[in-house]
């Protein structure tokens, strides 16, 4: 008999739907509840309905939000269910990893679920130290809805996936964008979070913000441009941008990590933290054997996140079905 799972998750992003769906489970989406404490009240109230409800055997939460996880982790207690929490960076460094305070919150919480999901080997030997079951898997690459190809041309442009965030090197797209006025460069994201840190009116007439666009939006610019850059300071973080490039088949440039060329070997252009590194890189990425590279990656990838499916799957005593296309 197949047991019943769910996946819980209080904002959007990539990552969920793709492991929700290798994990076959049912997936709830609580990130459009209103703002602030009401939002939070929501959220938590919508939480507690599916603990309740004594219909799923296995719960998976996303960590960020750190509140979802020490919520789940008592309502699992209460109802006597299996817990596993996907702890992106976020969730295994809550801000930045600079308050010591909520670092050992966080690692309380983590270590009351059943098992902690992290993307890679690095983030499993940091949990390792505080006695902390974990597994790492990379994300599943994210499938999209058939795109129009009559609706695509080929644009001229690098599309610069970022969050605006402070492990992403803004300052450093910038000072590339001016050295290749060649190319335009497509920001996505709420680039408001950075007034504080730059002038707008002087970008180079080369950088488009595009602000908030819609999935499907989204997609197209994906689709249409000539290479991705996902850049992050971090040393131990898979962007989500690079698993997007790969799946439509687009050239991604991204951080020269160890983490990085562990999973996506020759199949992506790699850079250092500075303007000369990602010009070689933006130049690299589009050289034509690279397509073929991709090709290569995305079929064998497909294997090893099933083999990584089934081994925690076998850590937690817990059968599932597998969809077909995994």
């Amino acid at each position: 008999m197949y047991s019943k799972s769910a996946w819980i998750t209080w904002e959007r992003q990539p990552r969920n739907r793709s492991m929700a769906d290798l994990f076959n489970a049912k997936y709830f989406e609580f990130s459009n509840n209103g703002n602030g404490i009401k939002r939070y009240l929501l959220c938590l109230k919508d939480t507690y309905f599916i603990f309740n409800s004594k219909s799923y055997s296995l719960i998976f939460v996303q960590n960020p939000s750190i509140i979802l996880c020490f919520i789940s982790v008592i309502l699992s207690k209460i109802f006597t269910t299996k817990l596993v929490i996907d702890a992106h960076n976020a969730g295994v460094y809550p801000n930045e990893g600079k308050s010591k305070f909520l670092l050992a919150i966080n690692n309380w919480i983590l270590k009351r679920a059943d098992l902690v999901l992290v993307t890679n080997r690095l983030l499993v030997d940091h949990l390792n130290k505080f006695d902390i079951k974990s597994e790492f898997i990379p994300d599943p690459l994210p499938s999209f809805p058939q795109i129009n190809t009559e609706e695509l041309s080929n644009g001229n442009y690098l599309f610069v996936v970022c969050s605006w965030s402070l492990d992403e090197p803004i300052d450093l797209y910038i000072e590339v964008a001016r050295m290749l006025p060649e190319y335009v460069f497509k920001f996505s994201g709420n680039y408001k979070k950075y007034s504080d840190k730059i002038d707008f009116n002087t970008l180079p007439d080369n950088v488009v913000l595009l602000g908030f666009i819609s999935e499907d939006e989204y997609v197209k610019t994906l689709a249409n441009c000539l290479a991705v850059l996902d850049l992050t300071t971090r040393d131990d973080c898979l962007v989500c941008g690079a698993y997007e490039s790969i799946s439509l088949l687009k050239p991604v440039v991204v951080s020269d990590t160890v983490v990085n060329r562990e999973l996506f070997h020759d199949s992506v252009c790699y850079s250092e933290l500075n303007s000369a590194s990602l010009i070689n890189a933006i130049h690299a990425s589009q050289e034509n054997s690279l397509i073929k590279k991709v090709e290569i990656f995305r079929e064998e990838y497909s294997i090893k996140i099933t083999l990584l499916q089934q081994k925690i799957c076998a850590r937690l005593n817990y059968s599932i079905k597998c969809n077909e296309a995994n």
